[in-house]
């Protein structure tokens, strides 16, 4: 014959020994045993909370809670100087190529952009391309004041800080993209060579 076995409540058990009444059992802490049953389940919760933590601060470190971290919006700073094309170790204030900068001793990738490369082009296309790219952001630059804005992440991995340039609220890389002189970043690089 088949003995029938019952699970025994070891805090009653413990207190009836003693000869003490037994506490009701209490939900939460009848959770906590549920939850930690095993090693092996331990264990997969601490994995578990260490990847949390880990995915938690890599996005943090890229920037993705700026958003919602970030002070009080205040006003951009707005800038009003003549800009020459890059030459020498020296760069103060100057262009580097279609969406890259120096900006009073800052060197700031434009962000909202992606212009041909003009010091390692893949054709010479590109690389006209790019000169082109390079001296129309130089005349928008120079045509008045401007605005830096910061967007998204603080810094690309090249540590230039990623900003837009506007003017009157209007991109300047925008014009460049509508003059065909540059592509809408989206996070990948596109061939300027057909």
């Amino acid at each position: 014959m088949a003995r029938i076995v019952r699970p025994v409540d070891l805090d009653a058990a413990r207190a009836r020994t003693r000869g003490q009444r037994p506490r009701p059992a209490s939900p939460l802490r009848g959770a906590w045993r549920q939850l930690w049953r095993s090693p092996l389940e331990r264990l997969a919760m601490l994995v578990a909370f260490t990847s949390m933590v880990f995915v938690g601060a890599v996005l943090l470190s890229e920037g993705v809670f700026d958003i919602w971290l970030a002070p009080s919006r205040t006003a951009a700073p707005v800038y009003a100087v003549q800009f020459a094309p890059c030459s020498g170790p020296s760069r103060v204030t100057c262009v580097v190529d279609g969406d890259t900068i120096w900006l009073e001793g800052r060197k700031i990738r434009l962000a909202d952009i992606d212009t041909p490369e003009v010091t390692s082009p893949h054709c010479a296309y590109e690389l006209s391309l790019g000169h082109r790219a390079t001296e129309r952001l130089t005349q928008l630059l120079n045509a008045g004041p401007f605005s830096v804005e910061r967007a998204g992440r603080d810094k690309d991995i090249y540590s230039r800080d990623l900003r837009i340039v506007t003017r009157n609220g209007n991109s300047l890389g925008d014009v460049l993209v509508r003059e065909g002189l540059a592509h809408v970043w989206d996070g990948g690089k596109h061939s300027w060579c057909g």
